[in-house]
């Protein structure tokens, strides 16, 4: 009987250790972490600063981890989603409906606008432009004007091979970084530093979007 409840107490202990983790994904040889806490932990290849940072401003070392590390944001900030897409950019949806995101930012989809040195027409070179401290995606340009100042009210968030994906509760979709196939649907090849609205094929924007993947 003994033996029955030691076994017993080791496996319930074991499912609420695993409780603890309310979301996992993987990238490019890393994977990002959310906890019941709305905490976020990396993994894995920190070739291009996808680790994060331990403290305000101070990046993890270039070195890969293979144990998670908790990657830092201001204080008081808790999460609801975290993406890895396919490449090395890291992307985490907080509480408050905000976008951070950080890592490879060579076509622009870590989404610091200027600040990245992608052009219009071409990625940066191989390594470039590494966002290694989360920043808020600035809000879409509109006319070339910023037209807010961060990305708000979203609801999920998505990574490509190279670009990002965020849907807010209106329905309306937000894409950002390369663009050479079109990735960025709103209808032409342009890379964008900064999100853009996704458009419909008869002209507007696409509306109505639920959820992206």
């Amino acid at each position: 009987m003994r033996i029955l409840l030691l076994i017993t107490s080791i496996l319930l202990f074991q499912l609420m250790s695993f409780g603890q983790s309310t979301q996992l994904t993987g990238g490019n040889n890393f994977s990002i972490g959310l906890c019941g806490s709305g905490a976020v932990y990396t993994w894995g290849s920190n070739s291009s600063g996808q680790m994060g940072t331990i403290s305000a401003g101070t990046a993890y070392p270039g070195t890969d981890y293979t144990t998670p590390q908790p990657v830092y944001f201001t204080p008081g900030l808790s999460f609801t989603q975290v993406n890895a897409g396919s490449g090395a950019t890291a992307l985490a949806l907080s509480c408050k409906g905000n976008v951070y995101a950080w890592g490879e930012n060579k076509c622009g989809q870590v989404g610091l606008g200027a600040a990245s040195t992608a052009t219009t027409t071409t990625c940066g070179a191989a390594g470039a432009a590494v966002g290694s401290i989360p920043v808020g995606i600035p809000n879409e340009v509109v006319g070339g004007v910023q037209g807010g100042t961060y990305l708000k009210k979203i609801k999920f968030i998505s990574g490509g091979n190279n670009f990002s994906i965020a849907v807010d509760s209106t329905g309306l979709v937000y894409t950002w970084g390369e663009n050479d196939a079109g990735s960025l649907g709103n209808g032409t090849t342009t890379l964008s530093n900064s999100p853009v609205l996704v458009q419909k094929c008869s002209g507007g924007n696409l509306t109505n979007i639920v959820q992206v993947q």
